[in-house]
């Protein structure tokens, strides 16, 4: 591929969207040679344009090129991008005490004995509350002011600096683990980004990351319409496979990866993609959490159709939900989690 000229293309790219995007090589080998999957478009967020997905044909990665360009990557996130919204203090304990953090949890637990730890890209702070519940001492990073007041405010975590990885900041001395909880998908250099925290790790340090998986059931089923794709946010798209290279040639070890699949709207809101386009029916992706929270009650008229609608999307959770157990024991899950050891030395 002539990456010089599709350059020139590329500079607003295929179609529209705000700024600059660039073509590029394959982020965790370095080659050029890759092979194109599908072209999609925001179906998340609705930022206009159209985003090519290729896959590298010497190390299986599968990224987004051309790439937004650094400094216009946060101009493709929407306000209130992953914002908790509007949460009463059931819903909050219901945040911090889930099954997706408790998950977190234990995979950090069954590799290290309690200490100290950063969490890259922290969001609103849940997991890190649930951990300095159980006697952590933790810190992090967050890029989106929203999130950080949200954790400081309402989660009463102090220790939390806004800023982006690996520019920002990072700790006053080595931790013992470091957490990324979906953000290396979002890193336009993830080996960089890797090899960086290994800078704030203590010799042996732990790495516990986790990523949509590539290789999962849904991502399959669903292709460019499937809802984790997070097209044009997700750069990078990591199977098992590519995210083992990925740490190893950041410097880490794999102790364990697992898939799990914690929620249904893989399927669900894919299949409403998919049905949208077909022209079956349109499709409104539904309120956020915080519109949702925030909302006025539904008038009596409509109760009727909402609980015969609440009714079919019970049976139809369950349906996903069984498929989801099956797709984990096939270790096809949604979601790929990975705890790591940093090397004596990166290439040791």
């Amino acid at each position: 591929m002539d990456f010089n000229a599709f350059e020139k293309k590329a500079e607003s790219p295929l179609n529209g969207t705000p700024g600059p995007f660039r073509a590029s090589a394959c982020p965790l080998c370095r080659r050029s040679a890759s092979t194109i999957l599908y072209f999609s478009v925001d179906y998340n967020h609705k930022i206009p344009g159209r985003f090519r997905y290729v896959q590298c044909r010497h190390c299986g990665l599968v990224y987004e090129n051309p790439r937004p360009v650094p400094g216009n990557l946060m101009a493709l996130y929407p306000e209130r991008y992953g914002n908790p919204g509007c949460l009463t203090q059931q819903d909050l304990e219901s945040k911090i005490d889930s099954a997706v953090i408790r998950k977190r949890a234990a995979l950090v637990d069954s590799h290290g004995s309690g200490g100290t730890l950063f969490d890259i890209g922290c969001g609103s702070g849940f997991f890190l509350a649930y951990m300095q519940r159980r006697g952590w001492g933790v810190s992090g990073i967050e890029p989106a002011a929203e999130h950080v007041r949200f954790a400081q405010n309402r989660l009463g975590i102090k220790s939390i600096t806004q800023a982006q990885w690996p520019e920002g900041a990072g700790v006053d001395s080595p931790v013992q683990v470091v957490t990324l909880f979906h953000v290396i998908e979002h890193l336009l250099d993830p080996v960089k980004s890797i090899e960086k925290t290994r800078e704030i790790l203590m010799p042996g340090g732990l790495l516990v990351v986790e990523t949509p998986n590539v290789g999962s059931l849904p991502a399959k089923l669903f292709g460019k319409r499937w809802v984790t794709l997070d097209a044009p946010r997700h750069v990078n798209l990591f199977s098992a496979d590519t995210l083992r290279q990925c740490i190893h040639r950041a410097g880490f070890d794999t102790l364990e990866l697992v898939t799990f699949s914690p929620s249904v709207m893989e399927y669900t809101e894919s299949l409403r993609y998919l049905i949208s386009d077909l022209g079956i029916r349109r499709y409104s992706r539904k309120p956020g959490t915080f519109e949702r929270n925030c909302s006025a009650t539904v008038s009596a008229e409509h109760l009727p159709r909402k609980a015969m609608k609440g009714w079919l999307h019970t049976i139809e959770a369950r349906f996903f939900e069984n498929i989801n157990i099956l797709a984990d024991g096939l270790n096809h899950g949604c979601n790929l989690l990975l705890a790591a050891r940093k090397k004596s030395t990166p290439n040791s």
